[in-house]
This record gives structure tokens, sequence and C-alpha cells, in this order.
């Protein structure tokens, strides 16, 4: 993650990778699926996406495989990989995020809001460490059969 950067906004390369595990994890967990599909999917930029990947295989969270049945798939248990996991995995560590008031500030020198700061960084950490890859591509699979449900209610109305 850039230098100045406050967690709590992800950087739009976690929010793909979980969007695109949570798919492979709600759609298709112990199969190949192309980087085509899922870009399609959420409508991502494939290259981008790609290069995300490919930094998810050198974390050993995805495996590769080439050819016309190629694609991804996930290496670890979705109920295993944490939304912390793979979103150190893509932008680094985020237990060494800066604070609100000052670029120098730390636990040795602390800036004003620097407790509260803490405190709320730690929640966030402990909520992403707490949901899993499952958790997300299960809400993932309900959120695509509500829209699913709701075009169809717009198309017969």
């Amino acid at each position: 993650m850039p230098h100045g950067e406050i967690l709590m906004k992800l950087s739009r390369t976690s929010t793909y990778a979980l969007y695109a595990l949570g798919y492979l994890a709600g759609s298709n967990p112990s199969g190949y699926t192309p980087v085509s599909l899922i870009s399609q999917e959420f409508g991502l930029p494939p290259t981008h996406l790609a290069k995300i990947f490919q930094r998810l295989v050198r974390a050993g969270i995805l495996s590769s495989s080439r050819g016309v049945s190629g694609g991804f798939a996930l290496r670890k248990a979705p109920q295993d990989l944490s939304l912390l996991d793979v979103i150190e995995a893509v932008d680094g560590s985020v237990q060494d995020e800066v604070c609100l008031l000052e670029n120098g500030c730390d636990d040795d020198s602390p800036c004003p809001l620097h407790a509260v700061w803490r405190k709320g960084q730690q929640a966030l950490i402990d909520e992403l460490r707490g949901k899993t890859v499952a958790e997300l591509g299960e809400e993932l699979v309900m959120h695509a059969r509500r829209r699913q449900r709701a075009r169809r209610r717009q198309a017969l109305a």
C-alpha cells in the first residue's frame, strides 16, 4: 500500500482480489476458472486482474494452469483463507499503516489521535482476519441470486 494511504479504504487491487477469490470460492472452489470469466462477471479489467492473480500465485493462494481448460484455482481451502491474508498478499502488511495526523507518528512518539486510531485500525484488522474467503463467496452467490431475481421481476413487470 502506498505510503500515506489509510487502510479504512481498501485499494482497488485488494478489492478486485477479494471479489475474484470470493467468486472462485462461491462458484468453482475446486476447479480452474479463466480470468476472462471473472473479469466479465464483475466488469474488472482482465489484464489488471491477471497481474493480481500472478501475485496470488506467488503468495501460494492460487494455482494456475495453462491450456484450453486452464485458468486459476484456489490452492488453499477458502474456509482457511482470511480476507486479511488476501489483502496482505496483494498490498503488503497492513500493520504498519500511518497515523491520521502525522507521518512520523508511531507507538514510541504518538500523536494526539494515535491511541484512538490504533484501536480502530486493530478492530478493522481483526474483522478482516475473522472473515473468510468462503464466507465472502457465499455472500457473493446470494447477492448474484438476488440480482437475478430482481432482473426477472423487472422483465415480467
